[in-house]
Parts: structure tokens; C-alpha cells; sequence
């Protein structure tokens, strides 16, 4: 028995084998694209370990939520990416609080390159300091000094000159009816720094208000509870015919509290607030005259060279010993120059 073949069936044939050609060529023009793909992702990784940080600092600090810390960790982050160098803030986590002592601890365990440390007059921090040294662990110190410790630079703002500010301070906002000067000041700030800014407020206003006559107090007041710091300046203004003509914050928190204080119990103008620090927060304050001006320094240059230190030292074996940031006073008169550079 003879079977036809006819036009038909070759045409179906023809367009099957087509069919089979064409998807053949789409896988293999996918599988190409997918192979350019890898070896183009094999490039991007080599780059990348190419690009690897060549040093790893660790950052310790007593309070990152504070917005002047946070500032030179930015700061010090920023030069840290500059110079190819990873900054990692060691804060614990949330599920673990761990105290500086530990995280110090941590970090020399970790065996990194640097730290960058917010110091305190502790024996523990002294000794932990000293151990990161024998360890071949440069420690640089910022805002607070381990005195006798082996760190390395210690960069931070002069509390002599940071006092005399505050005296000039108190001094533009005085009058000869000025009678009461209270200073607030944080029972973190080791003994040894409060006596130097006293003494720098009190011998500049000896020598460049002599034509006042002001007695000044201070209060202690702990950080430790945030609702504690806040409740004990609230009572200043509970009793507004003791209240004093003018206070001296030298912390940010306790800036913000006299300010939102002043506010609540219905006394702008009644007392002159000098502060420290600067945050939105605090200049819409100093420019709805409810702060009368606040101490600044540059908290990210601070933290830049907190990293240049370091750098400098595993480079050379030499660094400064101590670096003094300059302070400046932020007041309504300057507010607007002050924006415009931080803006910079």
C-alpha cells in the first residue's frame, strides 16, 4: 500500500523544525545574557574585595542617642569612608545592653585597628585603655580624658577656655541687678573638668564683669533617668521667687529641659538661658528668644580627627598628645550666619 505525501504534511514538517531553530536559538541567546550576567557580578565582587576597608575602628561612646554623639560618629564615619577605613559604632544591641567597660572589652577582643573612646577618670576604663595599648590598639580619646592612661591623642574641647565662654556669656546677658547665676552640670562630667570650667567662668567674670556683683551656684544632676535630670530643673522654676536671672547648661539634655521648663511654667524672659550644644531644636529656641545662646563646637570636624589620629599614629608612630577644639557662642544675632555655614 502506496502513502501520499502531500504539500501539507512538508509545510508542518518545515514549520516544526523552524519552531525547534528558533527556540534553540532563544535559549542559547538567554544562557549567553545569563553568562555576561556572572561574569559581570564576578567582576563587581572582585571589585568590591579590590575596594575592602583597610583598617576596622571601633567607636565607643556612653550615649549614642545623644545628638552631639551622634554628630562625631557621622563625622568620624564620613573620614573613616575618606580614607578607607570601616567605623563601627559599638553600642550592644537591643536585645543586650552592654556597659562601656564591656564593649571596651569587646573591642579588644575583636582585635580592630583603632578606638575611638569617650573616656572617664574609671581605674577600669584606665586599665582597659592601657591593655588596648600593650596590644598594639591605638586609643584616641574624645570629650572626656583617661589621664595616665597610654592612649595615644586626646581630642576635645578646653574646659578652661570652654569656661571662659560661659563667663562672657553670663556677662552680655547681666546687669548690676543681676544677682543669681545657677550652672547646671551633669554628674558625667568627671570632678576634674567641672573644677576647670568653673574656673574659667568665675575668673572671667572677675576679670571682665568686675562691675557685677553675682553669686553663683551650681546643681548636680544625674543622667542616669531622663525623667530625673527633667523633674530636678523643672523644680527651679516651681519657686519663680528664687528662681535665678540666669542658667548655665552645660549638657544638651539639660539645655533642652530648662528650655521646655521656661516654657511650661509661662517665664520667657524671666531668666536668661545659656546652653550647650546645637540641634534644631535649640536653635528655634535661641530664635524665638527662649534660649539666650549655647556653646558650639564643630562635633564633626571633632570626629574627623578623632580618625586622622588614628591614622596618623599607624602610619607614623607619632600624634599629637592633645587636641583642643575651638568653642564658639551661638546667639539670635548669628543665628542665620551660623545656618548658612553648617549648610556648607
Amino acid at each position: 500500500m502506496k502513502v501520499r505525501t502531500d504539500g501539507k504534511s512538508n509545510m508542518t514538517v518545515l514549520i516544526k523544525f523552524v519552531i525547534l531553530i528558533l527556540a534553540m536559538a532563544v535559549i542559547t541567546i538567554a544562557s549567553m545574557v545569563y553568562f555576561k550576567i556572572l561574569v559581570s557580578d564576578a567582576g563587581d565582587m572582585e571589585k568590591q574585595e579590590y575596594n575592602e576597608y583597610v583598617r576596622h575602628y571601633a567607636f565607643i561612646a556612653d550615649n549614642m542617642e545623644n545628638d552631639l554623639w551622634e554628630e562625631v560618629f557621622q563625622g568620624a564615619k564620613e573620614r573613616g569612608e575618606e580614607t578607607n577605613v570601616y567605623l563601627e559604632c559599638f553600642e550592644g544591641s537591643e536585645a543586650v545592653e552592654y556597659s562601656k567597660k564591656e564593649r571596651l572589652q569587646i573591642a579588644i577582643a575583636a582585635k580592630v585597628d583603632g578606638i575611638v573612646l569617650e573616656a572617664d577618670e574609671s581605674d577600669e576604663i584606665l586599665k582597659l585603655i592601657d591593655l588596648a595599648v600593650d596590644n598594639q590598639i591605638p586609643v584616641v580619646t574624645v570629650m572626656t580624658d583617661s589621664y595616665g592612661s597610654k592612649r595615644q591623642s586626646f581630642i576635645g574641647i578646653g574646659s578652661y577656655n570652654l569656661g571662659r565662654e560661659y563667663g562672657r556669656q553670663i556677662i552680655r546677658v547681666s546687669t548690676k541687678e543681676t544677682k543669681k547665676v545657677l550652672i547646671i552640670v551633669d554628674d558625667h562630667i568627671d570632678d576634674n573638668n567641672k573644677n576647670i570650667v568653673y574656673t574659667g567662668i568665675s575668673e572671667t567674670i572677675l576679670n571682665e564683669g568686675n562691675h557685677l556683683n553675682l553669686e553663683m551656684d551650681t546643681m548636680v544632676v544625674s543622667d542616669e533617668s531622663t525623667f530625673g535630670a527633667e523633674e530636678a530643673i523643672r523644680n527651679i522654676f516651681k519657686n519663680s521667687e528664687e528662681l535665678p536671672e540666669v542658667i548655665v547648661c552645660l549638657d544638651e539634655q539639660a539645655t533642652n529641659n530648662a528650655c521646655q521648663a521656661v516654657v511650661d511654667y509661662n517665664l520667657v524672659g524671666e531668666v536668661n538661658i545659656i546652653g550647650y550644644h546645637i540641634t534644631d531644636t535649640i536653635a528655634n529656641a535661641i530664635e524665638r528668644k527662649i534660649l539666650s545662646s549655647t556653646i558650639v563646637v564643630d562635633s564633626r570636624q571633632m570626629g574627623a580627627d578623632c580618625v586622622d589620629g588614628l591614622n596618623e599614629y599607624i602610619a607614623t608612630g607619632y600624634v599629637n598628645d592633645y587636641v583642643v577644639m575651638d568653642v564658639d557662642a551661638v546667639t539670635v544675632n548669628n543665628l542665620r550666619e551660623y545656618r548658612k555655614d553648617a549648610a556648607k
